[in-house]
């Protein structure tokens, strides 16, 4: 008998061997008492949960093995009409930002580089919500620059119109940029983004990013009221992220990569897929403006601007991408 048995049996405790066990059961009658309770218990959530939590989850189970062939079916579409500009952590240190957030001339100084390359739209996927002395007055500036030069501009909202802070009311007033929401639908069963949405059309509430720019350049059907979209991954990787990121971190899709990616609890773990749209960083567009990859990545495009940045709260989990910043939502949503 080991110290503890011992001690237990001192404070009462009766050890009862395991063969001894089914006899004890059958004659006192404990043992079904609590065997009965259990399975009453466990039949009771069965029946009530298996149309909900368990189809839910298996729903969620099927969707993640067949998100490569719907990617790979999806094709490229209007993808290449959309482009990403996101600052990193260095690029905060290049531009001499000691601090986050960064300051709003630092925002107007990326908005105006970007501005030079003519897109035909820049939806900024931040939400300015401080007021700092001094400082808005240049990014206003930048943003009717950008307005003059023809290029729509989209700012991130809550979805509230009427509780908007002083900044967001400030650049409102300014009427060069329009309003839009910024949904976030991290699924509560598996944490994964498959949705996005949804339109809430109650006055006084904004559009959806993605809608109201598709509206804006003449796409005619688009969520309307209470409706939600579905979220299909590209799975073929913009050309230009396959000749710029660092091919340790992602992988170009290939029928391996596609397996992989449908049976991950099998095959095990995986790189994930190359993002479908064009990946640029800040640095690039401030520095090296010229180079005609990235004035052909970014002329004439949509480009959601946003924040790449470590640690950021701001990020996705997708079934082909694992984490990815949130202004890719709003691209692949678009």
């Amino acid at each position: 008998m080991t110290t503890i048995e011992a001690e237990e049996k001192a404070a009462g405790w009766r050890w009862i061997p395991f063969k001894k066990f089914p006899r004890i059961c059958l004659t006192k009658g404990k043992c079904w008492k609590w065997l009965f309770i259990f399975l009453a218990s466990y039949t009771l959530v069965t029946v009530i949960h298996s149309h909900s939590v368990l189809a839910e989850m298996a729903t969620r189970g099927e969707m993640r093995m067949v998100s490569p062939m719907l990617g790979f079916a999806y094709g490229t579409g209007n993808r290449d009409r959309i482009s990403l500009m996101l600052f990193q952590d260095e690029d905060l240190k290049t531009f001499g930002e000691t601090a986050w957030p960064a300051t709003y001339a630092f925002h107007a100084d990326n908005l105006r580089a970007l501005t030079t390359l003519k897109p035909q739209a820049i939806f900024i996927d931040l939400l300015f919500v401080d007021r700092r002395e001094n400082d808005l007055l240049p990014l206003i500036e930048a943003m009717c620059q950008a307005k003059s030069a023809g290029v729509k501009l989209y700012l991130a909202s809550p979805s509230n119109g009427s509780l908007l802070g002083t900044v967001l009311n400030e650049i409102k007033e300014s009427g060069c940029a329009t309003l839009v929401t910024v949904p976030r639908l991290d699924d509560q069963f598996d944490q994964m983004l498959w949705e996005y949405g949804p339109e809430t059309g109650d006055e006084g509430q904004l559009t959806t990013a993605a809608t109201q720019i598709a509206r804006d350049l003449g796409v005619k059907q688009v969520p309307s009221k209470g409706q939600k979209l579905a979220i299909i991954w590209g799975t073929d990787a913009s050309p230009y992220n396959l000749q710029t990121l660092p091919k340790v971190f992602c992988a170009e899709r290939s029928l391996s990569q596609d397996v992989r990616a449908s049976i991950p609890m099998i095959l095990g773990e995986k790189k994930p897929y190359c993002p479908f749209h064009s990946l640029v960083r800040v640095s690039d567009v401030r520095l090296n403006a010229a180079d005609p990859q990235i004035s052909k990545t970014l002329t004439g495009k949509i480009v959601v601007y946003g924040s790449n940045m470590a640690g950021s709260g701001d990020k996705v989990n997708t079934a082909l991408n694992e984490r990815l910043p949130g202004p890719f939502v709003h691209a692949m949503a678009l």
